[in-house]
């Protein structure tokens, strides 16, 4: 062997894993396709390949987020023409002349 030993984790364990990862997905994804192959999923025995699948989706969920890649057009719309709201209030406010 290669001195690394495989554990496989007892069965109601991965099963419990498996749901509160799923419900996590369903919860927090931006659409319905997103990770929706694995959500379908039937688990059978392979309850180590589905855990390690079902962590996979997850890890890509919470990186896209991180990354800003899950954002909406429309809430990036939205960000920009309110930043520009404030950029036109700060410029009447100080050069402007206008104070209320």
């Amino acid at each position: 062997m290669n001195g690394y030993e495989y554990y496989s984790p007892p069965i109601d364990l991965a099963t419990r894993l498996i749901s509160t990862i799923r419900s996590a997905i369903v919860r927090l994804r931006p659409h319905p396709e997103y990770g929706q192959d694995v959500i379908n999923e039937k688990i059978g025995n392979y309850f180590d390949s589905a855990l390690r699948k079902h962590i996979g989706v997850l890890l890509a969920l919470r990186n896209d987020y991180a990354d800003g890649r899950l954002q909406a057009v429309k809430e990036l719309i939205h960000s920009d023409v309110f930043s520009d709201f404030l950029e036109m209030a700060e410029h009447l406010l100080n050069d402007g002349g206008y104070k209320d």
